[in-house]
């Protein structure tokens, strides 16, 4: 059998790009200097370590976001958030996209899916439990992440490669709390 090659990650110096780069998988974290930003969610996220998206580069905000200071548009690469890096705060590091279960990028994304299936073992009630709807050829995820009596909140989670969403859920909503309980039941049942 054919050795796989391993994808090499390249350093991307935004700032001396002229041109909008096409890029897809990245990784970034703040450079030294810049940990008091705040930026989205970094109150429960450490910027300083390194975090994974994918580059939104075909969009017009991502163009004027490009063309106003060479910031890049982000999407989490597990989470629906989206953010905008400032290339004078941020490093960059494009990843070779790869097949391969074993890339870097590959390896976060599983870990993060091994850690909500964890969690979803440990769910005493909806909270935290995993969900998963058959789209086209695969899967679209989703976490319940909130609860009252009536209505649930599930959010979107990109576990599966071809980040898939189901079309009523879309990036994450508020559902009847039946409806979830229903997907939860069914899925017991067949395992």
């Amino acid at each position: 059998m054919p050795k796989t090659k391993t994808a090499k990650n390249k350093p991307v110096d935004i700032l001396s790009i002229k041109k909008q780069p096409n890029l897809y998988q990245i990784k970034y974290r703040l450079k030294k200097g810049s940990e008091g930003i705040y930026f989205g969610d970094s109150k429960t996220r450490d910027l300083t370590q390194w975090q994974y998206g994918i580059v939104e580069s075909y969009s017009k905000e991502a163009e004027k976001a490009w063309k106003k200071n060479k910031s890049l548009i982000v999407k989490d690469a597990v989470s629906p958030q989206s953010y905008i890096l400032d290339p004078f705060h941020f490093e960059v590091v494009a990843i070779e996209i790869s097949w391969n279960p074993e890339s870097e990028y590959e390896k976060f994304v599983q870990d993060e899916f091994l850690k909500a299936a964890k969690k979803n073992n440990e769910a005493k009630g909806l909270v935290g439990k995993l969900i998963t709807m058959g789209v086209a050829d695969g899967c679209a995820y989703y976490v319940v992440t909130g609860e009252t009596k009536c209505k649930v909140t599930v959010e979107w989670r990109g576990f599966g490669g071809d980040r898939y969403f189901d079309q009523m859920l879309g990036m994450g909503c508020k559902v009847d709390k039946t409806m979830i309980e229903h997907l939860i039941e069914r899925k017991m049942n067949l395992k």
